[in-house]
């Protein structure tokens, strides 16, 4: 039996949420995906470019990193490119399926084209 703070006492051990046992050996997955991670680029790219519009690349948080060497300099969001997908290429069709990045390339730009839409 437990006693927590707000004075449950869980008697079977599943009155309340902190009565019930934890699983400390296995953590909670995570659902993060590739296209998340996209997603948190372009969006860190975004924030970079409304500091940049401001006219003060100092207040960026990307850049006070840098100047502590947390990070470095060319790693920061706004000397990337930004990732849009699914692109064309010419002949080539980039896109995810099931998490990975899948690259098709065309004998023709008209039947790329067509794979793209």
């Amino acid at each position: 039996m437990n006693k927590d703070c707000n004075g449950c006492f869980g008697a079977a051990g599943d009155d309340c949420q902190k009565c019930q046992e934890v699983d400390e050996v296995t953590p909670p997955k995570l659902d993060i995906t590739p296209e998340l991670i996209i997603s948190a680029h372009n969006t860190q790219m975004d924030y970079c470019e409304t500091i940049k519009a401001s006219g003060d690349c100092n207040k960026c948080i990307f850049t006070q990193l840098s100047h502590l060497g947390i990070i470095h300099y060319q790693d920061r969001p706004c000397t990337q490119r930004r990732i849009t997908l699914p692109s064309l290429d010419g002949n080539t069709v980039i896109y995810i399926k099931d998490g990975q990045i899948k690259r098709v390339t065309c004998g023709r730009h008209e039947e790329a084209v067509e794979f793209y839409e």
